[in-house]
């Protein structure tokens, strides 16, 4: 997780199915916080499962509603016959309604440039 810079690491089944999902708050609360050795625990004995996941086909508004009821910040994304695709995050979430708010605040602004005075 050091290595990469991310804050979560999936378990797959050889055929690419996600079993499990270990995030650094899994590290925190099972290794760190019960006085594990990371080196000597596996992470069948500290990830979370079952994996909570979503089609790479869901919508964004059904997506986040999954890890509303879920109480989750990221959720693992499956493709067309289970497989791991990737993993969405809440800040994942954020980035692309941040970037809709900059397209509509640019149309805003180029139709306040158009609009003539008294119409």
């Amino acid at each position: 997780m050091a290595e990469f810079g991310v804050g979560s690491l999936v378990a797959v089944h050889g055929d690419g199915k996600p079993e499990g999902i270990l995030t650094d708050r899994d590290v925190a609360l099972r290794v760190v916080g019960k006085g594990l050795d990371p080196s000597g625990t596996l992470l069948s004995e500290v990830m979370s499962r079952p994996v909570r996941s979503l089609d790479e086909a869901t919508p964004l508004e059904e997506a986040l509603a999954t890890m509303e009821q879920a109480a989750v910040r990221r959720i693992v994304v499956t493709g067309g016959e289970g497989s791991l695709v990737g993993i969405f995050t809440l800040d994942d979430a954020l980035e692309l309604i941040s970037r809709e708010v900059t397209s509509i605040g640019r149309v805003l602004e180029k139709q306040g440039r158009n609009v003539m005075p008294g119409s």
